[in-house]
This record gives C-alpha cells, sequence and structure tokens, in this order.
C-alpha cells in the first residue's frame, strides 16, 4: 500500500475545507493541536461514559496519543489529555493505538513509539497508571487489543520492517511471552483480534501467493497455544487488505476485509464469518469502488461493520448491520464526509458511536442501533444467532498397545466445533486415573483391556464424549497354581519338601514362553517374594527342597517369554477384562505327610 505522509494529507484536509464541509451534527474532540490528528478508537464503559483515544501527529516521525472521555452523568466531554507525552508516537501505517474496557470498567490504552515497541496505560477509578513497556520492537505499528470481562489483555501488532505479525496478553495478571503468529517466510501484516466468551480470535493478511486473510485462535487461558492460522478465501489474483475480526456471544469468528482486484483498480468490503468446520463464501456488501479501513463492533448478537468509501486522503463513512447473511441496507454516517480513519462501537442501550478524523480533526457522532441516523434508512432486524451447537469428540493415541508398564500418547485435537472452540478436554483411562489437556501421556503399570473415555466441553459450555478401548499387553501367569509338602525322612535326617506344580495359560499361545519361574514368600507377607528357582517352558513342575519347616511358605509362577516380559508375581492367572488384576488368592499348602516318600 502506498504510504501517506502528513504533507499530503495536510493538503487534502485543507482543499476539503476549502469546498466547505458540513459539520452540524458531528462533535470535535480535538482542541487544536499543533499537529493533524489520526487513528481515533472508541469505547463504552458499562455505565455508558465513551472513552476516545487519537494521534495528534506533529510530523511524520513525532506525535502523542490524546484522550478524552464523556461522562453520561454530567453529559460532557473531558478536555483532551496526552497519555504519551513522549513525543514518539508515530509509524507508517498511522494506525497505531487501540483502546479496551473490562468489566470493572477499568480503561486500557495501548500504542507504539517508533524505536521503543508497544506501551499499555490503565485508568482505574479516577487516575491513569504509569505507562507499562509491553514489548521491544522498534517498528511496531498496527497495535490492536481485545479485553475480556476479567481483564485479561490480548495484543496484536505487526512489524512495519520485517513484517511479521506478534501477539503478547496479560492473563490473570501475568504477561506471557510475546508470539510470532505469521510465518517468517511471508509478509504479514494489518493485524485485528477479539475476544468473547472463552475464545480469542485473530486475522491479519499474509502472502499466500499474494495477501490474504489468516485466522488463528486461542482460549484466554494462561499460555495457551493459538491454532495454526489458516485462510478464510484464498483467491489469487485478488489480495486481501485491513482485515478485521469480531466474535459473537458463541464464539463465532465474523471476518471483514478488503477485496481487491489484480490491477488495483478498485475493490470491494467483504464479509463471511464461520460456518461449520470453514468460513462462507465471501459476501461483498457494496459495489466495485475504492474502500478503506473497515471496522466491526457486536453487540447482542447484532454485527455491525462500517468503512470509508472514497478517495484513501477522506471520503465517506457507511455501515451495515445485522448477523450472517441477514444485513440492513447500507447506511451514511452523518456529516462523515472527508473522513479518513476512522472506528465504531455500541453503547450498553445498543446506540452506535462513531468516531474519524476528517479536515486533520477527530469527531464524534451516533446512529440508532437499529439502522437511520445521520440520513441513513433501518433496514429490517436481523434474526438472532443460530443456538451454539455441540462439540463434536475424538482422539487416537500411539503407540496402539504395548507391554505393561506401557506408556501411551492420547491426542484429543481431532475434537472440534463447528461455532466456536473447544475450551476443556477430560480424560478418563479406564484403569481410575483422569487427566486434563488436549494432549496428555498415561503410562498403564497392568496389562487388560481398558476403556478410555475423553469429554469434551466448548466455549458455550456443551460437552461430548466418545470411548475407545486400548489393550495393554502382558505375559499371563500360569493356571491352577499348586503345591504340597511332604516329609523326607531318613536314619539320619528328616526334611521337608514342597512340590509345586501349574498349568500353562492358553492366553499366552501369542507369546513365546521360554521360561517359567518360580516365586516363594513367607506366609502372610505382602510382599517379599524370591525367586528360588525356574523350569523350561515343557516342565510344569519344580521341587523345593530348601525348605526348613512346614506351612511356612506360598508360591507364585511366572512366565517369561522369549523378550524378556515377565507376567506379575502373585497375580491370578485369569485377570478380569477391562480392570486391573488383582493378587492371586494362595493355596494352603497340604498338611505335612510324616513318613510319605516324595515322588520321585
Amino acid at each position: 500500500m502506498r504510504l501517506l505522509h502528513l504533507k499530503t494529507v495536510l493538503s487534502v484536509f485543507l482543499a476539503l475545507l476549502v469546498c466547505g464541509i458540513a459539520a452540524e451534527a458531528r462533535v470535535r474532540l480535538s482542541v487544536g493541536q499543533s499537529g493533524i490528528c489520526y487513528s481515533p478508537r472508541i469505547i463504552y464503559d458499562g455505565s455508558g461514559n465513551i472513552h476516545v483515544c487519537w494521534v495528534d501527529a506533529y510530523s511524520d516521525h513525532s506525535g502523542d496519543l490524546m484522550y478524552s472521555r464523556y461522562a453520561a452523568a454530567s453529559n460532557q466531554w473531558s478536555t483532551p489529555i496526552n497519555l504519551s507525552n513522549s513525543g514518539r508516537v508515530a509509524s507508517e501505517s498511522m494506525m497505531l493505538n487501540a483502546i479496551g474496557v473490562d468489566s470493572s470498567q477499568r480503561i486500557y490504552v495501548a500504542w507504539g513509539e517508533r524505536g521503543y515497541g508497544v506501551r499499555l496505560r490503565t485508568w482505574s477509578g479516577d487516575s491513569w497508571d504509569s505507562a507499562v513497556h509491553v514489548a521491544s520492537y522498534g517498528d511496531a505499528d498496527y497495535i490492536r487489543m481485545a479485553v475480556d470481562g476479567a481483564g485479561n489483555l490480548f495484543l496484536i501488532w505487526f512489524t512495519w520492517g520485517s513484517r511479521e505479525v506478534f501477539s503478547r496478553s496479560r492473563v490473570n495478571g501475568t504477561w506471557e511471552g510475546v508470539r510470532l503468529l505469521s510465518n517468517p517466510n511471508n509478509m504479514g501484516k494489518f493485524p485485528a483480534i477479539s475476544t468473547r466468551n472463552g475464545v480469542v480470535g485473530a486475522v491479519f493478511t499474509e502472502t499466500v501467493a499474494d495477501y490474504q486473510t489468516m485466522y488463528t485462535q486461542r482460549s484466554t487461558g494462561l499460555n495457551a497455544s493459538w491454532s495454526a492460522p489458516v485462510a478464510i478465501y484464498s483467491e489469487y489474483p485478488w489480495a486481501a487488505q485491513h482485515p478485521c475480526v469480531q466474535l459473537d456471544s458463541n464464539g463465532t469468528p465474523h471476518v471483514v476485509w478488503v477485496r481487491v482486484d489484480q490491477y488495483d483498480s478498485g475493490n470491494y468490503v467483504t464479509y463471511s464469518w464461520r460456518s461449520g468446520s470453514g468460513f462462507t463464501t465471501p459476501w461483498n456488501l457494496n459495489d466495485f469502488t475504492y474502500n478503506h479501513w473497515p471496522f466491526m463492533a457486536e453487540k447482542n448478537n447484532i454485527i455491525h461493520i462500517l468503512w470509508q468509501e472514497g478517495s484513501y486522503y477522506g471520503g465517506s463513512i457507511y455501515y451495515r448491520s445485522g448477523w450472517g447473511s441477514n444485513l440492513s441496507g447500507t447506511m451514511y454516517v452523518a456529516d462523515s464526509d472527508g473522513a479518513m480513519h476512522m472506528d465504531l462501537e455500541v453503547s450498553p442501550a445498543g446506540t452506535l458511536g462513531f468516531v474519524w478524523t476528517a479536515d486533520g480533526i477527530t469527531y464524534f457522532g451516533t446512529a440508532s442501533g437499529g439502522g437511520g441516523g445521520g440520513g441513513g434508512g433501518g433496514g429490517p432486524a436481523p434474526p438472532p444467532p443460530p443456538p451454539n451447537q455441540p462439540p463434536t469428540a475424538n482422539f487416537h493415541f500411539l503407540p496402539d498397545t504395548g507391554f505393561a508398564p506401557a506408556e501411551i500418547q492420547f491426542d484429543g485435537t481431532l475434537s472440534w466445533d463447528p461455532d466456536g472452540i473447544i475450551v476443556q478436554h477430560n480424560w478418563q483411562f479406564g484403569d481410575g486415573n483422569q487427566a486434563t489437556g488436549g494432549n496428555v501421556f498415561h503410562t498403564y503399570q497392568t496389562q487388560g483391556i481398558f476403556q478410555v473415555k475423553l469429554t469434551v466441553v466448548d466455549n458455550g459450555g456443551l460437552t461430548a464424549s466418545v470411548v475407545k478401548p486400548i489393550e495393554i499387553l502382558g505375559v499371563y501367569p500360569p493356571r491352577n497354581v499348586r503345591w504340597q509338602t511332604f516329609v523326607d525322612e531318613s536314619v539320619f535326617l528328616t526334611r521337608y519338601v514342597t512340590e509345586v506344580t501349574w498349568e500353562k495359560n492358553p492366553q499366552n499361545d501369542r507369546f513365546n514362553i521360554v521360561t517359567y519361574r518360580v516365586h516363594r514368600k513367607n506366609q502372610g507377607e505382602s510382599g517379599g517374594w524370591k525367586c528360588i528357582g525356574q523350569t523350561t517352558a515343557d516342565v510344569f513342575r519344580y521341587l523345593d527342597t530348601d525348605v526348613k519347616q512346614k506351612d511356612i511358605y506360598a508360591y507364585s509362577i511366572t512366565a517369561v517369554d522369549s523378550e524378556g516380559h515377565e507376567s506379575r508375581i502373585g497375580a491370578q492367572a485369569d485377570p478380569p477384562s477391562g480392570g486391573e488384576a488383582q493378587s492371586f488368592p494362595e493355596s494352603p499348602p497340604d498338611r505335612a505327610r510324616k513318613g510319605k516318600r516324595i515322588p520321585r
């Protein structure tokens, strides 16, 4: 886009003044500062007070951020004050400041300073705090901000020199690190951001063949990940400029941008919203002409779309209101001729408030939320948006099986929501353990078939669940383990010998069993198993000749395959399917039979 210098802007403004611009209905906010005003931004708080900030430029590379407040109780605008007091507020795009409010009526203002990066100030009660240095980017430009009711801040900007889009957020009072959102191999610029109902959505343009509008989103949780940016609509050689995003109460993103033909001979204001898993085909809101800087606002699920039509140096402001494909007719903002930059917001009562710069001055105007205002005609009231649709739960796991203990990775990011985002993943692993998160690891300590359940929650509070089985492998113990103690007597010696027997377990037929190991412990102990011997896979009998006295030992047999996997000591032969194996109930030894020889 052609770089606009202040001397050129000033000459156009003077020409417009000579032509005579009507200004009966608009309210002048700037009061004759030394420079030219641009980049006005507006917000209403919950009491109907209006907060406006703009840049008062002194030259191409210097200026300050100004602020004025309308008090609803006294019906008066305050004298503008200087919030930056640095003289460094300037950028190439001339659109470098943002304003927001939370439910406690704290006001947040962010701006860029040439050579110093992104800065932030907060108004709470009756005073402004000191400026906070958000990011050290010398050429930070086109700064935008979204604020939720809790006061969580989500900022986005691009760097003019490198054409990269960055974001930084403050959640629950903690600043996250700076995130790069655009592809560093492509040129990214002109970002915008919005938050609603636990969702943060962002757009920017990026060179995919030519500049196209990209969309990405995250949840409002601390250090939540941004999704991979996707092009809303690619139609090379048509290109996209100046996108804006607004989320409705369901967290559904609505996006507007300027759609430019390959010859730069004109453009459309184009609107799309997400429906299902993708965005709708773009809808042109006006005729093919010259349009700039579209903005959006929302209240009660009514989307208001504002744009400037005419010369880049000054045109008229128009808007449409509605939801989806049900929009009012095009309406004109009264006395907005000669406007260059502009913004809009909706009051608690539903009134539209506009700010714009024309003739180097910042102005404010209003219109009823249903249309009209400033000579425009109102369209039919749009229908309410569709109700929140439930999410779809899905997951996969890797590896698909393994020998216990087995660590399995569960990925629930395959779940999706048709009109919002998934904000929570709740796992039940079927073995009594639970976890939360989109991508989690769990270790199964025992073999069996476990029913894994994933429940997802969308940003509207609706849930969905899916259950999938996973089999954890393990060598099973032999069956029918038995033992008998005999007395081996001679003239000179009496000793005890225990015969231990078992049977092959058919469930081990899929494994290559090579060894059986014999373990024993003192009766009544919970642990203390000791391996005392082993046999080959074709032998199912073992004689324990190291028995000091009768009725003191219990025995357990484990099977071992060719890869070294061994069944659990003390486990019963047939653990219940889908559950954890239990301790084997030990068989009591037979009474020692004195005088009887042990079988040979």
